[in-house]
């Protein structure tokens, strides 16, 4: 959540900039997060955020956005990363270059700050040995999040979610497969571990609002691209879907997450009211000498020896000054906080309802 002037959206084409609503004030409130695969990002006029496929220093400072990415050192091979419009710069708190198939983007906001891991998985074919070594950076990374930020997970995870009954509490009912593959059971495994959610499986659309990828051929279509957001802040995601209109050399198509700020609904602990007891009457003679033949008598009954240890002493002690309290004193009236508010002004309100 942030004030009207602050930026609304990171996105990867600047001709895709939403229109100012005045008609609902909490349009302004939402953050419009995009993924993207497009396969390349070394070449000219080209903007990604997974397999960027550049070499050279993390960070990269343009006049009209800001790109930080992870990267290969020799290679123009892997590289994630995020670019930030104009209006999204001072938002940036921190960026952690962790890999070129991961990295960590921190971004200030006014409830929760939200911490950002752009990933790009193995695909299905790879060895256990580099999928699980994938995992064990990946959950190095969430673990190093402060840990009252809004934890999100995007990316290209190569991983097919289905439908079974098992994962329900991690995943959706609208993901596009039936079957969930290796990949897919690692990334449900993980977000369960962390207790995460699979958002990109629980909102409904239209078929080709949830394809991220076809095959070069355009005869299949997967959804394997995800975000994943912490379930204590589930209620911040608003949507998630896929857009088809960028022409560009990507088989991956651009996916969006609509987040609004909002603190988190968790639940507050019943308190119960402790009750006073009415100590004033002690200032009356009769009052006071009951109240003191009573706990002496609940002290005698307690039977104590010099055997007695300290523990069962303070018991005793305790249980004859309350029970001497509450038959003698008893409880004290609870007080009205508004004085101001005499039987006048309670006879003036209930005219007027």
């Amino acid at each position: 959540m942030r004030p009207q002037n602050e930026p609304r959206i990171i996105r990867t084409n600047s001709r895709n900039r939403p229109r100012q609503s005045t008609r609902n004030k909490d349009l302004n409130n939402d953050l419009k997060i995009f993924s993207w695969n497009v396969r390349t990002l070394y070449q000219p006029d080209v903007t990604a955020i997974q397999e960027m496929r550049w070499t050279g220093n993390g960070i990269l400072k343009k006049r009209e956005c800001d790109i930080y990415y992870s990267y290969d050192e020799r290679k123009h091979e892997l590289g994630t990363g995020f670019v930030l419009m104009n209006r999204a710069r001072h938002l940036v708190i921190d960026f952690k270059e962790e890999n070129p198939r991961m990295c960590c983007l921190r971004l200030k906001g006014k409830f929760f700050n939200t911490s950002i891991i752009n990933v790009h998985a193995q695909t299905e074919d790879k060895s256990d040995e580099e999928k699980e070594e994938f995992y064990e950076e990946l959950e190095k990374i969430y673990d190093n999040c402060p840990k009252n930020d809004i934890k999100i997970i995007i990316g290209d995870c190569n991983a097919k979610i289905g439908h079974k009954n098992t994962y329900n509490n991690q995943i959706g009912q609208f993901s596009m497969h039936e079957q969930t593959n290796d990949n897919g059971k690692r990334l449900i495994f993980f977000a369960a571990s962390k207790n995460m959610l699979i958002a990109s499986t629980m909102f409904k659309h239209k078929r080709i609002h949830i394809v991220t990828w076809k095959s070069p051929d355009s005869n299949t279509f997967n959804q394997i691209d995800h975000y994943l957001i912490d379930a204590r802040h589930k209620s911040s995601a608003l949507d998630v879907r896929a857009f088809r209109g960028a022409n560009i050399d990507s088989d991956h198509y651009m996916i969006r997450l609509k987040l609004r700020a909002r603190i988190s609904n968790a639940k507050k602990a019943t308190s119960v009211r402790q009750e006073k007891f009415n100590t004033n009457r002690l200032k009356e003679e009769e009052y006071a000498k009951n109240y003191e033949r009573d706990v002496s008598n609940n002290l005698e009954r307690w039977n104590l020896s010099n055997e007695t240890n300290v523990e069962e002493e303070w018991n005793a002690i305790k249980s004859s000054i309350k029970t001497a309290a509450s038959n003698i004193l008893g409880i004290k009236p609870r007080e009205r906080k508004n004085e101001w508010f005499d039987n006048e002004c309670e006879e003036a309100t209930n005219q007027k309802n």
